[in-house]
């Protein structure tokens, strides 16, 4: 399968698979020994998909055209989850994905930023708590990591994303 058809369709089964909490599709396009880190600083979590869906209440997200190079592709996506315990997540990324002859994913590295809110409407506005209390009943993988995403657009990250997949060769 060409790189470019299997990075969008990475793209658009994710962009349906994630709102729709469809673990079954998205399992689908990976190979049986793909390697996926969730975070650059971070060891891979077994199981992480469906951890991360039994977290969610709903999900609304985007996935931007796939920058390919060779095996490789970039593609940035942003989500606003709400979660079972009331908070909300503001997500913007880039996974950096190599595919296999098949179409199937061998190796994905998500960089990601994450603003997690879990307060209350003051004006319309929610309060984002950010005392170490707040945090410490966040678990690791979903607790405030970088703080840009509300700063950084889609449009800002395509270069720095193509020089990620040039820099991954």
């Amino acid at each position: 399968m060409d790189t470019r058809e299997a990075a969008q369709r990475w793209a658009d089964v994710w962009e349906r698979g994630w709102p729709a909490h469809d673990s079954e599709a998205i399992g689908a396009l990976y190979a049986d020994s793909a390697f996926w880190q969730q975070h650059p600083f971070r060891d891979p979590e077994p199981g992480y998909i469906t951890r991360v869906f039994a977290e969610e209440e709903s999900a609304q997200c985007e996935f931007g055209a796939p920058i390919v190079d060779g095996d490789r592709a970039v593609v940035p996506w942003s989500g606003n989850t709400r979660l079972i315990d009331g908070g909300t997540e503001d997500l913007v990324g880039v996974s950096l994905l190599r595919f296999d002859a098949d179409g199937l994913v061998v190796d994905q590295r998500d960089i990601c930023g994450e603003r997690r809110c879990q307060g209350e409407a003051v004006s319309g506005l929610a309060i984002e708590q950010t005392s170490t209390a707040t945090r410490k009943h966040v678990t690791p993988q979903r607790q405030i990591r970088f703080g840009f995403s509300r700063f950084v657009g889609m449009q800002d990250l395509t270069p720095w994303a193509r020089q990620g997949v040039r820099a991954a060769g």
